[in-house]
């Protein structure tokens, strides 16, 4: 239901199950705490997603109830579910702009996922970077630009290493904190880096794209769309060039809605 977005069917499917573990769980709660907990972080994920934010905190914070509880006892089968909670509450709490309670969540989450790594890195530094990539994120929301920068290039340091030995699957997360480095010195006037990093960003996804359209098209076109912003002042005529490449590789429908709109203000 919810990779079909019936969003309703889907709540209430998750709702039974909860109710039915919560009822297992009174007299089992070893074998069954676990359940409640996933199930509870099924349904702060949809309520995310239908913006029924303050029910998705209560279930997200019950979740990570549980799993603390369950981690004080077995932290080697639950701390990296802890961890996967306080991201999703760091997710929630910065898309609300409650940046001090995101920062708290991420942190907490990243250092129980780098003491995870130094034991299985293999496993634990895709989940570190990503984390440290949201923290890049809320720095630079915050104007924290020197740990913005530095949260970004320990991010795209693992994500090339983790890409030498699988290029397939962590290339694209290269590509992603390069486009955010972009972003990033765009904003803060370094021009050169920015254009630096955006032009590797496009390098390494146009053979993937190439290859799988439908799946790299929209990073392709976000991409594109970020080079083509960093280069407008001084050459508006290629701009507009990567911007019609990038409306040519775009699927999602915000994705084309606003490159058409770029297209439209500088034609």
């Amino acid at each position: 239901y919810t990779c079909q977005e019936r969003w309703t069917a889907a709540a209430a499917a998750y709702q039974e199950a909860l109710g039915t573990y919560r009822g297992l769980a009174r007299v089992n709660p070893q074998a069954y705490l676990s359940y409640v907990a996933r199930t509870l972080n099924n349904l702060g994920n949809l309520y995310m997603v239908t913006q029924r934010i303050k029910e998705a905190e209560g279930a997200y914070q019950e979740g990570l109830g549980t799993y603390r509880e369950l981690a004080r006892v077995n932290p080697d089968a639950y701390l990296p579910d802890v961890a996967m909670t306080l991201n999703n509450l760091g997710n929630l709490y910065s898309g609300t702009q409650r940046m001090k309670e995101a920062e708290a969540a991420y942190e907490e989450g990243l250092g129980i996922r780098r003491e995870l790594a130094r034991v299985n890195p293999e496993a634990y530094l895709p989940v570190v970077a990503g984390t440290l990539n949201n923290l890049g994120a809320l720095y630079y929301a915050t104007q924290r630009m020197k740990e913005a920068e530095a949260a970004y290039q320990e991010g795209l340091g693992i994500y090339r290493e983790l890409s030498r030995v699988d290029p397939e699957a962590y290339l694209p997360y290269v590509a992603g904190t390069l486009n955010n480095l972009a972003v990033f010195y765009g904003a803060t006037q370094r021009m050169k880096e920015a254009e630096g990093a955006c032009r590797e960003a496009v390098e390494i996804l146009e053979s993937l794209w190439k290859a799988q359209p439908a799946v790299h098209g929209d990073q392709m076109a976000r991409t594109w769309w970020v080079l083509a912003e960093l280069i407008e002042p001084r050459d508006r005529v290629g701009a507009l060039e990567l911007l019609r490449r990038a409306l040519g590789a775009a699927y999602a429908p915000v994705v084309r809605r606003g490159i058409e709109g770029l297209i439209a203000k500088w034609s």
